[in-house]
């Protein structure tokens, strides 16, 4: 669904205007041809070496598995709490990426657990969507099920919007990290950054409702949000040049029962492993933050 470090490299990039000019083309003669290449290249995620700090995370976790829908997904968990906080990876991300948050977690008392989202990190597969996250997350759910919260980042908040939505994630509260909140735009910035043409990122999207047989639509986490009635709080940084800031605030605006707490100069990686952003979000999920403190700062 569109993989961020593509969107990192300079447009003056020889390779990546080929590519570009080549998709373009494509688009023109032969539009059919182009919608199937533009769906490949969007459902591909890009696999990293983690860093070491996540082996750190992962050697104090429970590693196990959970049968899905959409394949084996590999979970780690701690804590042996009563109830327990689910943390969601986005697009070519991995679980332990949110790892700086199951401390914070695990001292108020919860079981915490994250997984690999199908065809990322140590999950089987080579392609993935937002409807393939969503059904592993639901999966997850279920065996570890009571879930008291949950804390998701980018392309994981659409996908545990959309299983909370399809009454596949029974939760109190939830946390979204620089938010996807409207999937029609990052189709938009795809079709940009590919160089494919507008009516090829329609068919697109056509191909992939019926292919995974959901409506993009209504899988719009803007268009779910009024629906909502547990607490919800976003977290966004101001300069994310990845998914804009505006979609966060419409989101907590929409949530009818939604914060916002805006940072400044992280980024959209570098916010998951910030103490204030780590804290505040483990304390929503313990204890609901006042009103009062809409629309807050960090930096």
């Amino acid at each position: 669904m569109f993989h961020h470090e593509f969107s990192n490299q300079k447009s003056t990039n020889g390779r990546v205007r080929l590519f570009r000019l080549f998709n373009a083309t494509l688009s023109q003669l032969a539009p059919p041809l182009a919608a199937r290449l533009a769906e490949r290249i969007f459902r591909t995620p890009i696999s990293a070496r983690p860093p070491v700090r996540e082996s750190a995370w992962a050697r104090g976790a429970e590693r196990t598995s959970v049968s899905s829908t959409v394949g084996q997904i590999p979970v780690w968990v701690w804590g042996d709490g009563p109830s327990t906080v689910l943390l969601v990876h986005g697009w070519s991300g991995r679980g332990l990426q949110l790892g700086a948050l199951v401390e914070p977690l695990v001292q108020r008392g919860f079981r915490v657990a994250t997984h690999d989202a199908p065809a990322h990190g140590e999950a089987p597969g080579r392609i993935s969507s937002m409807p393939a996250f969503a059904a592993a997350l639901g999966a997850v759910a279920r065996r570890f099920s009571p879930v008291s919260g949950v804390i998701a980042h980018s392309l994981g908040s659409a996908a545990a919007i959309f299983a909370l939505a399809q009454d596949e994630l029974p939760t109190e509260r939830i946390v979204t990290i620089s938010p996807a909140a409207r999937l029609h735009a990052i189709g938009e910035r795809f079709g940009e950054m590919t160089g494919f043409a507008p009516h090829v990122i329609d068919r697109m999207r056509e191909g992939l409702e019926r292919r995974l047989n959901f409506s993009w639509e209504d899988a719009e986490s803007l268009r779910i949000a009024p629906k909502m009635t547990m607490g919800m709080m976003v977290i966004h940084d101001s300069g994310d040049r990845f998914i804009p800031h505006h979609e966060g605030a419409e989101l907590a605006k929409a949530w009818p029962d939604g914060l916002l707490m805006t940072t400044t100069g992280l980024g959209h990686h570098r916010i998951l492993r910030n103490r204030e952003v780590i804290d505040s979000a483990a304390a929503f999920i313990a204890e609901p933050v006042a009103h009062t403190q809409m629309e807050r700062r960090a930096s």
